[in-house]
This record gives structure tokens, sequence and C-alpha cells, in this order.
């Protein structure tokens, strides 16, 4: 069994992260509906609620602590005891990242460096789908610079990911 002092802290990340992500209204039904899922330890159905209100991704594709906070959701992935869920989950966290708007100037930069987190967390053949997206997003977006972070050489996250690793 945890440690009362972690799981309080895993608990008091996820409630600043969805009360961020409900523009800090703590009355919202998201908020409310995702505070009842970390109440009951309930990743699946807190990941469900989050993924299903667009304008949590919205807000995340328009901060700048949006990859970092994205990160923690993909964390949630891994507490979430049904793998099939778990992996339809994963599908709606990329989804949800791929219609998210915001008044940013490089978003599609932004949803690249998100995708990318995402399949740093994942394994086997979710790696594989994430990565077809990301490069479907980067290549169909229209956005010539994201495209040219398929090209080898590039400083960018998807660049660096495509050559194997950061340390090169």
């Amino acid at each position: 069994m945890a440690s009362t002092t972690l799981v309080n802290t895993a608990d008091a990340a996820e409630l600043r992260l969805v009360h961020f992500l409900g523009d800090h209204d703590a009355t919202s039904p998201f908020v409310l509906s995702c505070e009842s899922a970390i109440t009951q330890a309930d990743a699946a159905s807190l990941l469900t609620t989050i993924t299903r209100h667009q304008p949590a991704f919205n807000r995340l594709i328009s901060n700048e602590e949006g990859v970092g906070a994205f990160s923690l959701l993909s964390a949630l992935l891994d507490r979430v005891t049904d793998a099939n869920q778990a992996q339809e989950l994963m599908k709606n966290l990329v989804s949800a990242v791929e219609a998210a708007t915001g008044n940013v100037d490089n978003i599609i930069g932004n949803k690249i460096e998100m995708l990318c987190a995402l399949y740093n967390l994942r394994a086997g053949s979710e790696k594989c789908w994430i990565l077809a997206r990301i490069l479907n997003l980067a290549a169909f977006s229209g956005d010539e610079a994201s495209l040219m972070t398929l090209l080898p050489g590039r400083k960018s996250t998807l660049g660096q990911l495509l050559e194997g690793g950061f340390g090169k």
C-alpha cells in the first residue's frame, strides 16, 4: 500500500491540474466530476471526464506549462487497470490534443510536443500508433515549420525523437 504522504501529494497535484483545466471555477460540473474521480482514486473516470471536456485541452495547448500538465495526464494512464480501457483513453487523449484550438503562435508545435511526451510514456504498439499521429499532424497541418521538424538534424522535439533520442 502506498504511503499516505505520497498519495496526498499525487491527489494535490491532480486537484491543482483539474482546477487549472476548469479555469479555476471550483463549482463547475467539470471540476466537481473530476474531484469525485480523484476522491475515488478512479483514474479512468478522471481521464474520461477530462478528454470529454475540450475547453480543458484548449487551455493546455495555449499555456506554456501545457506540455508538463499533459504529461501528468498521460501518466494517469498507468493507473488504469484495464489494458483495453487504457488504450482507448490514450487514443482519446491524442484526439483531444489534435482537436485543441488556441491563440498561440506555435499551436502545431505544442501539439507535437504533447504527443511526443505521450509517446515517451507509452510502450509497444501504442508507440507506433502515436508516432503515426505525430507524423500525420506534422505533415498535414499546413504548417511548414512543423513539416520541417520531420527532417533529420533539426533541434525539434520531433526531429530528435525520430533520430532516436534527445542526446544527439
